[in-house]
């Protein structure tokens, strides 16, 4: 019975994947980015931020050898647009970046990354939503809201 349940206690390391034990220090996870016609601020879930010039798409890439690991964009809870291209950046961080549907997008100055917690940016938008002071902010509903505008506008 003892040698069955080792078999079976290894078994299970072996399959769920404690054998990848490390990856998770490999990679910077983004918390979330900052675009405006001049720089791009990323932070991390380790609290790191880096600032530079890029495009996006080019942006990964740069803060890949910046940091010196792989960026993982899954889980990324904020953008921040100022002053570019907002539509393709949403667009592009949805299909090419894989960025989480349920990720904040706000419109303000760039720099309130380096001012303001990524937590508080975000609870005070969920906070409006839910009194109905501010529109979804969700990246799908925001894109839709600026790709409506955009189309309203060419019917006129």
């Amino acid at each position: 019975m003892k040698k069955l349940t080792a078999i079976s206690f290894i078994m299970m390391i072996l399959f769920t994947g404690c054998n990848s034990a490390g990856q998770v220090y490999t990679r910077n996870y983004l918390r979330s980015i900052s675009f405006d016609s001049e720089n791009i601020i990323m932070t991390f879930f380790n609290d790191d931020m880096i600032k530079f010039s890029s495009d996006i798409k080019n942006a990964k890439q740069s803060a890949e050898e910046i940091t010196g690991r792989e960026i993982f964009t899954g889980h990324t809870e904020l953008v921040v647009l100022n002053n570019c291209d907002e539509i393709s950046i949403l667009a592009f961080l949805l299909n090419e970046w894989k960025v989480s549907p349920d990720c904040t997008v706000i419109f303000d100055s760039g720099d309130i990354l380096e001012k303001k917690d990524t937590d508080d940016i975000t609870g005070t938008v969920k906070i409006l939503e839910k009194e109905n002071k501010i529109d979804k902010s969700d990246i799908v509903s925001t894109l839709s809201r600026l790709i409506n505008h955009v189309n309203s506008s060419r019917k006129l």
